[in-house]
This record gives structure tokens, C-alpha cells and sequence, in this order.
């Protein structure tokens, strides 16, 4: 399982890397340059998926709230949140300037990119499985699970 998840990690990394390449460098630059600038789509992209997450939890509250998986997405989530918040407020992104033509990226802007990608692919995988509910207060858990799952026996 973890050598498939490697291989598709490693597939997304090559795709990325390959359509870089084929863009050339003035291709990436623009590609940078757009990700700085910003065109205002990531925050109506953001409130669409707040609407569609808070539309999801809806149609099952009871069996969503006691789901394991869902309770892990919403702390990874923040973490996640605090991660970018840390980068933008911390420090770092006031100095992108200094490191976009340094020769080596900062080790904390790297801590913080790999931070970030290990959130999102755990948040995506609990994401995932949400819809698989193996842990119900309907049957007998374990207590563990149990206070997981916020069930009251």
C-alpha cells in the first residue's frame, strides 16, 4: 500500500516537473508570477468549497459528527490553516524576494512546502474516507474509538 501511494506521489511529481520542463524557464516564471500576483479565484474558490462542505455534512449530521475520519479532516484542516498562516505572517513570505533567486530555498520555506503537501494528502485520504464508516456508535467499539467517535455508551 505505502510503495503505491510512493508511486502515485512520485507520478504527480514527475507531471508537475515535466510540464515545467515544456513550459521552459520563461513558461515557469509565468507560472510563478501568476501564483504571486493572485486573480482573486482562490477565495470564491474557497467559499465554494466551505458551501459544498457545510452542504455534505448536512445530509447526515448525526452519522458525519460521530465519524472518525471526519473529526480527523477538521484537525488536519486547521492545521493546515495554521501552516499557511505561519508562513504568510511568520516571516517568511515577507522575504520571498531575498529566496525566489537564491540559489537554495530556506530550509523553513522547504519545512513548511513539505508540511503542507504531507496535510493535504492526509486531509484528502480522510476526506476519502468519510464515506467508509468502520467505527459506529451504532455497534460496540472499542473505548478508544468509542471517544474518538464521541459516542456515549
Amino acid at each position: 500500500m505505502l510503495r503505491r501511494i510512493r508511486a502515485l506521489v512520485g507520478l504527480g511529481l514527475v507531471t508537475v516537473g515535466a510540464l515545467l520542463a515544456l513550459a521552459g524557464p520563461a513558461g515557469a516564471q509565468q507560472i510563478v508570477d501568476a501564483g504571486k500576483e493572485g486573480d482573486g479565484s482562490g477565495g470564491l474558490a474557497f467559499v465554494l468549497m466551505v458551501v459544498s462542505g457545510v452542504l455534505l455534512f448536512f445530509a447526515i449530521p448525526l452519522r458525519t459528527y460521530h465519524n472518525v475520519f471526519f473529526r480527523l479532516k477538521a484537525v488536519l484542516l486547521i492545521a493546515a490553516a495554521l501552516n499557511a498562516w505561519v508562513f504568510h505572517n511568520g516571516g517568511m513570505y515577507r522575504r520571498l524576494a531575498e529566496w525566489d533567486n537564491a540559489a537554495v530555498t530556506p530550509r523553513a520555506a522547504k519545512l513548511a512546502g513539505a508540511f503542507s503537501l504531507a496535510l493535504w494528502v492526509a486531509i484528502i485520504f480522510s476526506g476519502r474516507m468519510i464515506a467508509y464508516n468502520w467505527f459506529d456508535c451504532d455497534k460496540p467499539e472499542p473505548a478508544v474509538i468509542d471517544l474518538l467517535a464521541g459516542c456515549v455508551r
